[in-house]
C-alpha cells in the first residue's frame, strides 16, 4: 500500500539492466517535490556506459495522488517508447495504468494543442505602465 502523509519522492536508478523509476509518498499539488520535468530523461542520458533494456515504473509506495504525478508517468513511458526499450508497468497502480492508457490512446495531432502564454510579472507591469501613459496623454 502507499506511503501517505509523506512528501513526494522520485528515485531513479539502473538495476540489473532495467532503468527503474520509483515513486513514493503523496503526489499532490504542493507535495514537497519541486519541478520534476526532465529528471527521468536527464538521468537516463547520464547512463551512457550502462546497458539498459527496459524502463520500469513503480508506484506501489504512492499515497495520495492527483494529476501532479502524470507528467512523471508520461515521461517514463515516452522514454521507453523513444529509446525502443521494454515498458514494464506491472508495479504501476491500476488507476495510473488507466490514465496512461487514456493519455496515450490517440496520437497527438500537430497544431491541435492550445498554446497558453503566461505573461511574466515584468511584462504585466510594463504593459500596465504603457496603458497608464496612454490614458494620461
Amino acid at each position: 500500500m502507499g506511503t501517505q502523509g509523506q512528501n513526494a519522492e522520485l528515485i531513479i536508478e539502473p538495476i540489473d539492466g532495467v532503468f527503474s523509476v520509483v515513486l513514493r509518498g503523496d503526489w499532490c499539488l504542493n507535495s514537497g517535490l519541486s519541478e520534476v520535468s526532465g529528471r527521468i530523461v536527464a538521468a537516463y542520458k547520464k547512463l551512457a556506459d550502462v546497458s539498459v533494456s527496459a524502463v520500469s515504473l513503480d508506484s506501489r509506495e504512492v499515497g495520495k495522488w492527483d494529476s501532479t504525478v502524470m507528467p512523471v508517468v508520461l515521461e517514463a513511458y515516452r522514454l521507453a517508447v523513444d529509446e525502443k526499450l521494454e515498458w514494464r508497468d506491472d508495479q504501476l497502480s491500476d488507476g495510473l495504468k488507466a490514465l496512461l492508457d487514456l493519455a496515450t490512446a490517440v496520437d497527438e495531432k500537430e497544431g491541435a494543442a492550445r498554446l497558453v502564454k503566461h505573461r511574466g510579472l515584468f511584462e504585466q507591469v510594463g504593459d500596465a505602465v504603457i496603458e497608464l501613459r496612454k490614458d494620461a496623454d
